[in-house]
């Protein structure tokens, strides 16, 4: 299987204590937890899946592994120094009712 991730979906999970959310998502292995918005659009066009750190929690959420998104949004912005538009925010919290 091959494995491509960008190293700040590691750190940011890694900060919130949250890095086994990437194991209960991909128990096969990790395929393309990338942040990097020129890395995003490379993998698109190899047309290869592409999962962030948001779109991370957005499933942690809805599958009840993580409580509250908003909780999780704001320790990433302020624990993990996570820079993430107030769109996205809201977008996010949006898909998980939590807007």
């Amino acid at each position: 299987m091959i494995v491509v991730a960008d190293a700040s979906v590691l750190i940011s999970l890694s900060r919130l204590g949250q890095l086994g959310l990437l194991h209960q998502r991909f128990p096969e292995g990790v395929w393309i937890p990338m942040d990097e918005r020129d890395a995003r659009r490379s993998a698109k066009r190899m047309g290869l899946r592409v999962l962030g750190t948001v779109g991370l929690l957005i499933w942690a959420k809805q599958t009840g592994r993580i409580p509250s998104l908003r909780q999780m949004l704001d320790e990433l912005q302020d624990r993990a120094k996570f820079r993430l538009s107030p769109m996205l925010y809201e977008q996010a919290l949006d898909a998980v009712d939590e807007g």
